[in-house]
C-alpha cells in the first residue's frame, strides 16, 4: 500500500509504504521560507553581494524541470542512496525576489520501520539565497547564490534497534553562483538485538543481532532554489 500525503497550501509532504512482509518506509519532507525580515540576518559578505548585483558572478541558463538529481551533487560517507523528493525553484512566484535575502528552513525525515522495530532520523538545514534579475523575458540573466546557515537532526529508535552513535551538523558548499550548491546531512549509527529487515527504494537492510549501519537524511540546494530530499545508508 502507497500513501503520498500533502495539504493544499502546506510546507509539508508524507509519504509511506508498506511492503507485504509486513516491513514499511516512511518520509516526510518540508520547506518553510522565513516571512519575518527581522530574523533574517545575511550571510552573505559585501563582496559576494557586490559580485551578483554587478552581474559578475557565476551565470548559468534556467535548468531543464524535467530532470531529476538522482544522487546528491557534493559527495558523502553514504555508499547507497536514493532521491525521495525535490521541490522545483521553491522561491519563484511569478518571479523571483530580485535583490532580497531569503531563508529557508528545510527538514528530510525518513525511516525504516519492520514489525514494532523502526530507525528514523531527520536532518534540519536552515539557508539563504540571494539573487538579482536583470532584463527581462529570454534577454534575463539571473545571478543567484545560496549559503549555508545551520544545520541540525536527531535519530529515533525503537524495538530491536538502538543508536549506537549520532553526528548532526553537517554543512557544506561547493560551487558559487548560480550553479553553486549547499548541503547539509544527519549520520546516526544504528545497532539491533535481533534481526531486522526492511526496503527504502533501492535501499535495503537485512541484518541480525549485534550488526550495525549508518543512515543519512541529506538536504541539497543549488541556486535555483531546487531542493533535494535524499535517504542514505552505508553499510
Amino acid at each position: 500500500m502507497v500513501s503520498l500525503f500533502k495539504e493544499a497550501d502546506s510546507p509539508v509532504q508524507t509519504f509511506s509504504m508498506e511492503y507485504p512482509d509486513g516491513s514499511r518506509i516512511s518520509s516526510t519532507v518540508e520547506n518553510i521560507v522565513e516571512k519575518d525580515s527581522s530574523k533574517i540576518v545575511s550571510v552573505f559578505s559585501p563582496e559576494e553581494i557586490a559580485r551578483i548585483n554587478s552581474g559578475t558572478n557565476d551565470t548559468s541558463e534556467a535548468p531543464d524541470i524535467t530532470t531529476l538529481a538522482m544522487t546528491p551533487y557534493i559527495t558523502g560517507p553514504w555508499n547507497s542512496v536514493s532521491l525521495i523528493n525535490t521541490e522545483p525553484s521553491i522561491l519563484y512566484n511569478n518571479g523571483w525576489p530580485s535583490g532580497q535575502v531569503r531563508q529557508i528552513t528545510s527538514k528530510t525525515e525518513w525511516s525504516f520501520s519492520s514489525g514494532a522495530s523502526y530507525s528514523k532520523l531527520n536532518d534540519v538545514f536552515q539557508w539563504q539565497w540571494y539573487g538579482v534579475v536583470t532584463g527581462s523575458g529570454e534577454s534575463s540573466v539571473y545571478n543567484f547564490s545560496v549559503a549555508p546557515l545551520s544545520d541540525s537532526g536527531a535519530g529515533a529508535s525503537y524495538g530491536v534497534v538502538t543508536i549506537a552513535s549520532e553526528s548532526p551538523n553537517h554543512p557544506r558548499k561547493s560551487g558559487t553562483g548560480t550553479n553553486g550548491k549547499v548541503q547539509g546531512y544527519m549520520d546516526v549509527q544504528y545497532q539491533v538485538s535481533g534481526s531486522f529487515s526492511a526496503t527504502w527504494g533501492i535501499l535495503s537492510i537485512y541484518v541480525n543481532a549485534g550488526a550495525q549501519w549508518h543512515q543519512y537524511a541529506i538536504t541539497e540546494v543549488d541556486g535555483w532554489s531546487y531542493v533535494d530530499h535524499y535517504a542514505g545508508t552505508y553499510k
